[in-house]
């Protein structure tokens, strides 16, 4: 009598127990597969890709994914509450839907999605290039947060990579050195085809004079 008790009362656990393992089995598997993606195939494409992530990017991409998992068992559970108002419910999953993607966007914008190359301890930066691309690379001055060079940067203006050859067609006037200059001083004096006008024109005030010429010999270095 005792073992059937028994039985009886370990199969309701069981059954729980089970209901949970084949609920979660494919969120759990969908999270590893995208976790995957994250951590090794984007990891391994070349970096002139486009898709290859700092570490940054890669932990949020991984909050949000594993995230979405645990939110998916949750839609499976049974004992769910009954829904009383729909349009409370709609207000909700939209007030959600707007601030996770606000906070992408605004993450975008702040975080770069690559890793910022790291002078090595022993580098000596002397030369004004060396300057200049430390200042490119400055998160305050934040140039890479909208300009790539080499695949690594941001889209949201030209790619720099070879500028330092390209002769500025549009002001033949110019020097290379003073079209630069200008660029980053007086930027809606010459705006990038395709491109929005969004570059703040205030750098001739942030940046010091030194700064300024070491930021110019380095872009113009980019060959």
């Amino acid at each position: 009598m005792n073992t059937e008790n028994k039985l009886k009362k370990d199969e309701p656990q069981k059954e729980t127990r089970d209901g949970f393992i084949s609920m979660a089995k494919w969120p759990v598997i969908n999270t590893a597969i995208i976790l995957a993606f994250i951590w090794i195939v984007f990891s391994v494409l070349p970096a002139d890709s486009g898709w290859r992530f700092g570490m940054r990017f890669k932990l949020l991409f991984s909050l949000f994914t594993v995230a979405g998992g645990f939110f998916f068992i949750f839609l499976k559970l049974g004992d769910m509450p009954e829904i009383r108002s729909k349009w409370k419910t709609f207000v909700s999953i939209a007030a959600i839907y707007l601030v996770t993607l606000s906070a992408l966007v605004g993450l975008g914008f702040v975080l770069p999605r690559y890793e910022i190359p790291q002078a090595g301890e022993e580098t000596a930066v002397n030369t004004p290039e060396e300057r200049g691309e430390a200042l490119f690379y400055d998160s305050v001055i934040g140039c890479y947060l909208c300009h790539s060079i080499g695949g690594s940067g941001g889209s949201r203006g030209p790619d720099l990579s070879g500028i330092g050859d390209i002769e500025p067609a549009r002001r033949p006037d110019m020097s290379i050195e003073d079209f630069i200059r200008q660029s980053i001083t007086d930027p809606a004096a010459s705006i990038a085809p395709d491109f929005p006008p969004i570059m703040p024109a205030n750098f001739g005030d942030r940046l010091t004079e030194q700064q300024l010429t070491d930021l110019v010999a380095f872009m113009k270095s980019l060959r």
